[in-house]
């Protein structure tokens, strides 16, 4: 019996994938480093501490971690601030369904905290959501399940009774291995990412979905 509905920010909640790729990817020429599309969506579900250690490692970066994180995150803010952005079709009537029927919600996001701030700010979604974990956090990031192992435990909900909703392969492979049904949602600016491990996948946020969960409750 499911309980408890788990949702991933970036690429569900908020299509903000090329944004960041835009943010990341000039930082990155500042930093002497050129990073295509396709690497970059090899990252997608990571912490920014693993994003950047794999930048350090793959192109001999001098800076701290943490002055990468900083920085970036004070550009991806300013970015979010000065940009007119919107949820993702339907999923604040998903969200709000679903927390008017009394069911859990958590967000659990390898974002930082400063970022899921901004954007549930932004769409006045706080208050729906009981528990929000960030990925740093954490200290394995997706696709380890430890950041879904550790918001159901924090929602004092069984694994097993938790829907996760994704969009990329490392979040889908997250909350497989956290033994949670996943739903993936196909987000084509997500860049190309196997979702074939989900339980099922969506293309929309819609009413039929919300019936799904309500089916399985």
């Amino acid at each position: 019996m499911i309980k408890a509905v788990i949702f991933d920010m970036d690429g569900v909640i908020i299509d903000s994938q090329m944004n960041h790729y835009h943010v990341f990817s000039e930082y990155c020429n500042e930093l002497g480093v050129r990073v295509d599309f396709d690497y970059y969506s090899n990252l997608i579900g990571m912490s920014d501490a693993d994003i950047f250690g794999i930048i350090k490692n793959d192109f001999n970066v001098k800076h701290h971690i943490k002055h990468l994180i900083d920085e970036y995150q004070d550009r991806y803010i300013d970015f979010l601030q000065m940009t007119h952005i919107e949820p993702i079709g339907g999923v604040s009537n998903v969200i709000i369904e679903l927390y008017n029927r009394g069911i859990s919600l958590a967000l659990a996001s390898s974002s930082t905290l400063r970022s899921i701030n901004a954007v549930l700010g932004s769409f006045n979604l706080n208050q729906y959501f009981r528990v929000i974990v960030s990925g740093e956090q954490i200290d394995n990031a997706k696709p380890a399940p430890d950041i879904f192992l550790n918001t159901s435990d924090l929602l004092g909900v069984k694994n097993e009774s938790c829907i996760v909703i994704e969009d990329s392969c490392n979040g889908v492979m997250a909350a497989k291995r956290a033994g949670m049904y996943c739903i993936a949602y196909f987000n084509p600016n997500s860049g190309s990412q196997d979702l074939s491990k989900a339980d099922k996948i969506i293309d929309r946020f819609d009413d039929d979905l919300i019936s799904m969960i309500l089916d399985m409750l």
